[in-house]
């Protein structure tokens, strides 16, 4: 069960997120806040809707699915799972790429920090012709 009126919104923006609503993100987010995620930080609100605007003009689909949520006073946990498609990855093919989301909510109830953490592997390079067979590889065997 959600508790927060932010976390609600957050996971009802990112299930439907996209390059058309980009800007709702200001709804969400203070002025200073920080991202973080495997590739990018960012810093204050400009920033990060340039940034996602980027990510989201090449992305033929993308989706999230929140399967848990674990909030603590200021601070939430987001586990989820999204679905992206991207032309010049895998063929334009759905890869679904495991992660979760840490955020902290200022006192005025917007986030003023949000760190991603997923496999980029997963996401990218097992994808990339020739690095993909290696890293699927290498995975293989860690694994055994």
């Amino acid at each position: 069960m959600l508790t927060s009126p932010v976390v609600k919104n957050f996971c009802e923006l990112y299930q439907k997120l996209n390059k058309d609503n980009v800007d709702q993100v200001s709804d969400l987010y203070s002025e200073h806040t920080t991202f973080i995620d495997p590739m990018h930080e960012v810093h204050g609100l400009a920033a990060l809707k340039r940034y996602f605007s980027s990510l989201y003009l090449n992305l033929n689909s993308c989706q999230f699915v929140i399967e848990q949520v674990i909030e603590s006073d200021n601070k939430v946990c987001l586990v989820w799972v999204m679905s992206f498609s991207h032309a010049k990855i895998k063929n334009g093919k759905m890869i679904k790429v495991p992660g979760c989301s840490h955020l902290e909510i200022d006192q005025d109830g917007k986030i003023s920090f949000h760190r991603d953490y997923f496999d980029v592997a997963c996401m990218i390079y097992e994808h990339v012709p020739i690095l993909g067979g290696a890293i699927r590889y290498i995975k293989r065997r860690a694994a055994s």
